[in-house]
């Protein structure tokens, strides 16, 4: 049976599935962690999506205190640990934020068009510096509009596309 990645996505919520669902397209990696259904971390290969790009794209942070915090993170238990230590973050705005960071790279991974996906079953999840929980059904609903859109715009491409050929033909 083929399922979509928000097919894999609800059925790992549904039957509470513990594992790693892996998803690639061009040079895009991403993948989430599951622990009895419920979504524990989603990680990235995009630099823009790790946790210093997003804090600095949205004004959190400077580029200079990134820098400060990445130096820290290499001998002292890495950069969420780093955040905190230099007073950057609290532990309270580093969960909030480890949450946004963890539902773009899912939203943004669902609207995909095309791409190649795997779940594998009873995969561990890696050791999080910071354990969320995160609402899983709250991150569908919000990545549905981009997903429904994507998805209308490859329809609208492909027919345009199959319209050309027959007329071609």
């Amino acid at each position: 049976e083929q399922l979509s990645p928000v097919g894999l996505v609800y059925r790992s919520l549904a039957h509470r599935l513990t594992g790693k669902l892996s998803l690639w397209k061009d040079t895009a990696a991403k993948e989430f962690y599951f622990r009895d259904g419920n979504l524990i971390t989603a990680v990235s290969n995009s630099s823009a999506e790790s946790l210093g790009s997003y804090l600095v794209a949205r004004g959190r942070l400077r580029p200079e205190q990134r820098s400060d915090a990445e130096t820290m993170a290499r001998t002292s238990g890495g950069l969420e640990a780093a955040l905190v230590r230099l007073g950057f973050l609290t532990g309270n705005d580093l969960v909030a934020v480890a949450h946004e960071v963890v539902a773009a790279i899912v939203t943004d991974a669902l609207a995909w068009s095309g791409g190649r996906y795997r779940f594998h079953v009873n995969v561990a999840a890696p050791s999080v510096v910071v354990p969320i929980r995160v609402e899983l059904a709250s991150i569908l609903h919000a990545a549905l509009p981009r997903v429904l859109a994507s998805t209308r715009a490859e329809s609208f491409l492909l027919s345009k596309l199959a319209g050309a050929l027959t007329q071609d033909v």
